[in-house]
């Protein structure tokens, strides 16, 4: 089972490989975004899972995410039309940068959700 609230949606991405859990929670059927929503990246996933959750309690498949900077998954938070990021110790501003644009390609709904992206305070888009 992954994550903690069943099977997610798992879309994979043949083209480049990347793959999106739970993406139905950023958008509801309802077609209106929700307020807050968190969610798990790195290079090759990305995982949204409900506010109310943390981050360390939230397990995909390649994506790993633990307090003090271990794992190999950045934490972030979606509140109105913006995305804020962690600072993770193994990943730079330009790194962050290149994830979020390549993820944005992967689901394009996500370009339309996310107005703002900021990491570590900086902003990244």
């Amino acid at each position: 089972m992954c994550g903690v609230h069943g099977q997610p949606n798992h879309r994979h991405y043949p083209m480049n490989g990347f793959n999106i859990y739970q993406a139905e929670l950023l958008v509801p059927s309802s077609g209106t975004p929700v307020a807050s929503i968190k969610f798990l990246l790195n290079d090759r996933s990305l995982a949204f899972f409900p506010a109310s959750q943390q981050h360390r309690d939230s397990k995909f498949p390649g994506l790993n995410y633990e307090d003090d900077y271990k794992g190999n998954a950045l934490a972030g938070i979606i509140q109105n039309g913006r995305a804020e990021i962690r600072f993770h110790q193994a990943f730079t501003d330009a790194r962050v940068k290149s994830i979020w644009t390549q993820t944005e390609k992967a689901m394009p709904t996500l370009a339309s959700s996310v107005q703002s992206v900021t990491y570590q305070g900086r902003i990244i888009k």
